[in-house]
């Protein structure tokens, strides 16, 4: 529970309603900003994130309240793409510093101590290299123009675009 109010849980819920009902209201042409919904969603997935992050590690209270103003700030900057005046505003409101890498985005540092990176790294060499990195970003681009499945590097792909249907060659190179 966070100071008596709403629960990681509870706030990963209404983070999914709030969005649900603002996309609603945006879609039906309904009055509305987006600056307040942006804070709001912010808020609650930082507040779920610290929750689920309570469960690996002791958070302190002014921990919780730093990650849901990180989270506010990181939603908002994503939104408006303003990263450094987002961190101001949120800076302005909660009056609360969040720490910001060279990007601009607003981070989270966390030390580890004790684990093993190398062991970690060796085992992920086998896994991340140039073929499976290409193969990835194959599958995902082929996933986007829905031909998902494809293993050919090059096929003729039929689609439908504004109401006709069309088709193109793909090739993968």
């Amino acid at each position: 529970m966070f100071y008596g109010g709403i629960s990681g849980p509870q706030a990963a819920v209404l983070s999914i309603a709030k969005l649900a009902a603002t996309t609603a209201v945006y879609a039906w042409g309904g009055a509305g900003g987006i600056f307040a919904p942006t804070l709001f969603f912010g808020a609650a997935i930082g507040l779920a994130f610290t929750d689920l992050c309570g469960l690996v590690l002791h958070l302190q209270p002014s921990d919780r309240i730093a990650l849901t103003v990180a989270g506010m700030s990181a939603c908002l900057g994503a939104v408006v793409r303003a990263p450094i005046t987002s961190i101001l505003i949120v800076f302005e409101m909660t009056h609360h510093k969040i720490r910001e890498s060279a990007g601009g985005a607003p981070t989270i540092s966390l030390q580890l101590s004790g684990v093993d990176a190398e062991q970690i790294l060796a085992q992920a060499e086998s896994v991340d290299n140039p073929g499976n990195r290409i193969r990835k970003l194959k599958d995902l681009i082929f996933e986007q123009i829905g031909a998902a499945g494809h293993d050919e590097l090059f096929f003729r792909h039929k689609f439908r675009w504004k109401g006709t249907d069309r088709e193109c060659d793909v090739v993968f190179s």
